[in-house]
């Protein structure tokens, strides 16, 4: 038990995520460019998106393959992932389209999760199928 914040100390994601959500709800867990998420909104997001993966059949092993380039998606993606049991896989966006094939057929993921950066694709936008985002079965 911390004897700062007197809760126990987090040992998975999710309890790391709770944790930051309980104690610090309104302060800044991720800053990307003009973009900033609080804990409460870190941890209702990942909460989100891991209910979706589950939904599409991912299971306590499964890979998850996240071509999101640097943005808070990919935070988002990769804790979803994380709290889901699954085992993440970040395919720079950036890479030639062959070089992004072949990490994707090496690995095996069991979903894609794509976000274009350009687009200004958000979490929310991944659930939602909007702005070029998209979460499908591989």
């Amino acid at each position: 038990m911390s004897a700062l914040t007197g809760i126990q100390r987090p040992t998975l994601v999710s309890d790391f995520l709770h944790a930051g959500a309980t104690c610090h709800p309104d302060r800044e867990a991720v800053v990307c460019g003009s973009r900033r998420l609080t804990y409460a909104m870190l941890e209702a997001q990942t909460g989100c998106l891991r209910e979706t993966f589950l939904d599409l059949g991912v299971k306590r092993g499964d890979r998850v393959a996240i071509e999101a380039g640097s943005t808070e998606t990919t935070v988002i993606a990769v804790l979803a992932t994380l709290t889901a049991g699954a085992i993440f896989v970040v395919v720079d966006p950036r890479k030639q389209s062959e070089a992004r094939r072949a990490i994707r057929d090496e690995s095996g993921p069991s979903i894609l999760v794509t976000c274009r950066p350009d687009a200004g694709g958000s979490a929310g936008d991944l659930v939602q199928g909007r702005r070029g985002c998209r979460v499908a079965r591989r």
